[in-house]
């Protein structure tokens, strides 16, 4: 109990397949602290001492620190349609002209936002479609709308 956390910083590295995340924690009398796991980062700890929460059974450690590993990902930055058949690319084309024909303008912030986000995913759908008319209705469309955001 006299044992207080009064920092804590966050640390991670990189290996080929796998992010380290360390959590570090110095506490006002120097001594460590009790911590308990969240489920994804208690993989293979054991505990005599465990913790029940919301998200189930939590094992429990004391220190200064910890560390877990999460498996890295890649991170793409469109939809991979290598696959897809003309049929269905025809469907998906259908869908992504009915998708921004339905633009409807939003002028706050979070709801506008979250529509120009949208467009811009169909403005990348529209180029890997090779649909020159769509992308530039959507081009149309997120300009038109970042303008009037942006006007003085």
């Amino acid at each position: 109990a006299d044992t207080v956390v009064d920092s804590a910083r966050v640390s991670y590295e990189r290996q080929a397949e796998t992010f380290t995340t360390t959590f570090h924690y110095s506490t006002t009398d120097g001594k460590p602290t009790l911590f308990a796991y969240l489920p994804h980062q208690q993989a293979g700890e054991e505990s005599e001492v465990t913790y029940q929460s919301i998200l189930g059974n939590l094992t429990t450690s004391t220190g200064t620190r910890f560390s877990f590993e999460t498996p890295s990902i890649r991170v793409e930055s469109q939809l991979d349609l290598s696959e897809i058949s003309a049929d269905q690319r025809q469907l998906l084309s259908e869908q992504l002209r009915s998708d921004i024909g339905q633009f409807e303008e939003k002028r706050d912030t979070y709801f506008g936002g979250k529509q120009l986000y949208r467009m811009a995913q169909l403005l990348v759908l529209a180029k890997q479609l090779d649909d020159s008319e769509l992308a530039s209705t959507a081009q149309t469309i997120i300009k038109k709308e970042l303008e009037s955001w942006l006007a003085p």
